[in-house]
């Protein structure tokens, strides 16, 4: 699969030795958390990849002015967990994602008043979050509910996000809704992406970090980077 975008060169690491039968059929069947590898490759805007959905013009101007980080089109090579459950179509911000393994650890939260919502915000939703709250509560409590360290859990990168749509997950991009993403634009904003009505895959964009949008979700990536 890889060497269909990137060519025979690439190099794909041995498994982590957390990646046993037993741990790989709990994440999956539990929580929904898949692994997938990502290359060391660049993802620029003159890169020729055949039938890849690259991000906008507008994330690589964003590069090209300082706004975001030099390294925002690079993959960085190793193993991880990423979150491969369906989106859901934005609808007036009662939508959840089905059968979501996040929505226990999301409850929990809520109702310890630890993260907020809107009025008709279902508690379990992984909607109307803000990119704050995800950071320092949501991500952290979700390390501590499936046993990984808390420095393993993250938001997925804008970049990650498109390559494992491209690459893994045909899922993403085809749901009206947004998601976060932990790159940091300008300081004090960050990154979303990933409406199907305004692009899709291809689709990014700058928010601030304290926004709670009913239509903004978020995915964790659990690394094994070494």
């Amino acid at each position: 699969l890889l060497s269909k975008f990137f060519g025979q060169g690439v190099v794909v690491d041995p498994l982590p030795p957390e990646f046993t039968e037993a741990n790989l059929a709990r994440w999956s069947s539990e929580f929904n958390l898949k692994p997938v590898f990502l290359p060391e490759e660049e993802i620029g805007p003159d890169r020729r990849l055949k039938g890849w959905i690259k991000p906008e013009e507008w994330f690589y101007n964003q590069i090209r002015e300082g706004k975001l980080a030099p390294d925002s089109t690079h993959l960085i090579h190793g193993w991880y967990l990423a979150d491969f459950t369906p989106g859901v179509d934005y609808t007036d911000g009662t939508q959840v994602f089905p059968d979501d393994p996040l929505a226990p650890v999301i409850s929990q939260l809520r109702k310890k008043g630890k993260i907020g919502k809107h009025d008709n915000t279902p508690i379990g939703s992984r909607f109307a979050i803000t990119h704050e709250e995800w950071q320092t509560v949501v991500l952290p409590a979700i390390a501590n509910h499936h046993g990984f360290k808390p420095e393993q859990v993250r938001l997925e990168r804008a970049i990650e996000s498109n390559a494992i749509g491209n690459l893994y997950d045909p899922n993403r991009g085809r749901f009206n809704l947004w998601e976060w993403f932990q790159d940091v634009f300008e300081l004090s904003y960050r990154l979303r992406g990933g409406d199907c009505e305004r692009g899709g895959l291809a689709r990014v964009s700058r928010i601030r970090p304290g926004h709670c949008g009913s239509d903004v979700a978020g995915r964790p990536l659990v690394s094994f980077v070494k």
